[in-house]
């Protein structure tokens, strides 16, 4: 990088905590041990019932930045909401409970802000169960967005939609969260937050180095059976339609609503034949053929897929029918 004189700015690692006392002081000694000191470390402990409390205070006596609130359980948007309204820094840092970072991981992305003027730095993420990763840089690309292209990147690659939207992985100016509140009781928060946190940046910057460990865990959300609650981002994409409508972007609010007919159709057979709710399912596809009016589709998009959504809209239970009977057919 160039030689450019840095400022010291304090930056505010956000850490919430629920019942992982396994992983986490694995997670608090990888910020605890960072190269760039200049940190407040903010712990919010969810209500845990097993050792995460304890080992949060023990870590509190041992490193002075440190601090942790014990709240009742409320869920993760309260404590995410929790952990912004308590900081005090110009950048934040999220890391969740049972994940990692490299020991330089906040420096360098500092440094890619500061050199960029970027609000919002992205790493990569290796995704695993390992207990001691080593982190290896690579500096071979550096992406440079504005709000509208990232906004768009959502929707066009699966893999960087997945980095541009989650809260950890990422030095963001706090700035950029003023008028953002994450939804209290739902899941998925990160979703229907990011369009708007994205929206008010100026730039990001997504670079090729990997400084974030995403631990698998099985009981973690994403890896839980199917519930009601896993249906919360339905909300949240059917809330970036009307957003895009409201900043007067129709090319990423029909990129929206497409994005989103695709995920009711998806989650018909899920409410149908494992949820087995009536209501949700009558929900599903009302919400469907609402918005399958709303507008044509691109003169790009695959025939076929017109002929499967047009036929999801005339009779989902007869779409359901046919995918099923394609699948055993497929499968011998």
């Amino acid at each position: 990088m160039n030689t450019i004189n840095y400022s010291n700015p304090l930056v505010s690692v956000l850490i919430p905590v629920y019942n992982s006392d396994k992983y986490l002081e694995r997670c608090l000694n990888s910020i605890s041990n960072q190269t760039y000191r200049h940190l407040e470390i903010i712990i919010v402990d969810d209500g845990s019932t097993d050792k995460s409390s304890s080992i949060c205070d023990e870590f509190c006596k041992k490193d002075s930045r440190a601090r942790v609130y014990h709240n009742e359980n409320h869920g993760i948007s309260y404590t995410r909401n929790f952990a912004l309204d308590h900081t005090k820094g110009e950048y934040v840092f999220w890391i969740d409970s049972d994940d990692y970072v490299a020991h330089n991981a906040v420096e360098l992305l500092l440094d890619y802000s500061q050199e960029y003027d970027s609000d919002y730095v992205i790493c990569q993420y290796k995704k695993g169960d390992e207990d001691d990763y080593k982190f290896i840089r690579d500096k071979s690309q550096i992406l440079s967005l504005s709000s509208s292209e990232a906004l768009n990147l959502i929707y066009e690659d699966d893999y960087r939609s997945f980095l541009l939207v989650t809260c950890w992985g990422k030095l963001i100016k706090k700035d950029v969260y003023n008028g953002v509140r994450f939804p209290d009781g739902y899941i998925f928060e990160d979703v229907a937050t990011s369009h708007y946190v994205l929206n008010n940046c100026k730039r990001i910057i997504m670079i090729n180095d990997c400084f974030y460990y995403y631990y698998q865990r099985k009981d973690s959300i994403l890896g839980k059976k199917v519930t009601l609650a896993k249906l919360d981002y339905l909300y949240f994409f059917e809330d970036r339609i009307a957003f895009f409508k409201k900043i007067n972007n129709s090319v990423l609010m029909n990129k929206a609503r497409l994005q989103y007919l695709h995920s009711l159709i998806w989650e018909f057979s899920r409410v149908k034949d494992i949820l087995r709710d009536d209501y949700k399912l009558q929900y599903v596809i009302k919400q469907y053929r609402n918005y399958y009016k709303l507008g044509d589709f691109n003169s790009k998009f695959k025939y076929e897929s017109k002929v499967y959504m047009y036929i999801f809209y005339v009779s989902p239970y007869l779409f359901d029918l046919i995918q099923k009977v394609q699948g055993r057919f497929l499968n011998g």
